[in-house]
């Protein structure tokens, strides 16, 4: 059972998507939820429905590519609700490109908001965990774009890559000290992303994707978070370091050719 009740649980890019249905579930299963996200306005919003459900909420506005703002949703976090026992890292960014189109600065995006974001919110998490004497959780919503390759996404890969490396890193480095560290690794996700994609030549690279897929479907976002809530939780009590593929067996074999 994937309980989080009485928790606080910290869900990083909370504000749409798969992160609000990570935040509206972690309530449903009795959590309180700090959240933060870019957009104000949109993480007040999801905080609202957490409210609504009967659970507190601290919703937070942050730039994860902003290393103070990583450490001050965790010191908030802790500051609001007395500690943090879970933290699930949602924030990505990613943006196809050729390959010799990805100049210097789109790079330093992906890699700032997908891996030093994730890096430093679980350095600060793990602390805080540790000195509060908390049993304690970090979740990376990583890729599967982590361990296999993509077309148009060298960078994403890179950031998703090193993501599942570092997972492993920490998880070595906090044995012994009460706080798992795990990834989950989705596919491809029904959403906005999807949506805008499923179009012109776009629509066609779906198709054979889809019908790659042993299941012919992507993800729903509420499936991806309940896997999300299971490695948060208690119930993933032996996990360490483990990277869960929740991809419908996009990485069992070999990819379809983009065009």
């Amino acid at each position: 059972m994937n309980s989080l009740a009485e928790k606080i649980v910290l869900v990083v890019g909370a504000s749409k998507g798969t992160g609000r249905q990570i935040a509206l579930a972690a309530a449903r299963a009795g959590a309180d939820v700090a959240l933060a996200a870019r957009s104000g306005e949109a993480v007040r919003n999801v905080a609202a429905e957490i409210e609504a459900l009967g659970r507190r909420a601290l919703p937070m506005t942050a730039d994860v590519s902003v290393t103070d703002d990583c450490r001050r949703m965790v010191s908030d976090t802790v500051d609001h609700f007395g500690r943090l026992d879970s933290i699930i890292y949602n924030a990505a960014w990613e943006h196809p490109r050729p390959l010799f189109k990805i100049d210097e600065a789109h790079w330093d995006r992906m890699l700032d908001t997908n891996l030093k974001g994730f890096f430093f919110t679980a350095q600060a998490a793990a602390k805080a965990m540790i000195d509060g004497g908390q049993v304690g959780a970090i979740v990376a919503i990583a890729s599967s774009a982590g361990t296999v390759g993509f077309p148009l996404n060298a960078d994403y890969c890179a950031s998703k890559g090193g993501m599942v490396a570092l997972v492993k890193a920490m998880a070595i480095d906090l044995a012994g000290k009460n706080v798992r560290v795990n990834a989950l690794a989705p596919g491809f996700i029904n959403g906005e992303a999807v949506a805008a994609a499923d179009q012109g030549d776009g629509a066609k690279v779906l198709a054979a994707l889809r019908n790659f897929l042993p299941h012919k479907r992507f993800a729903e976002q509420e499936e991806v978070a309940h896997a999300a809530l299971f490695l948060a939780s208690d119930a993933s009590s032996y996990f360490n370091g483990s990277i869960v593929a929740a991809d419908g067996g996009l990485t069992l074999g070999n990819l379809p050719q983009a065009g």
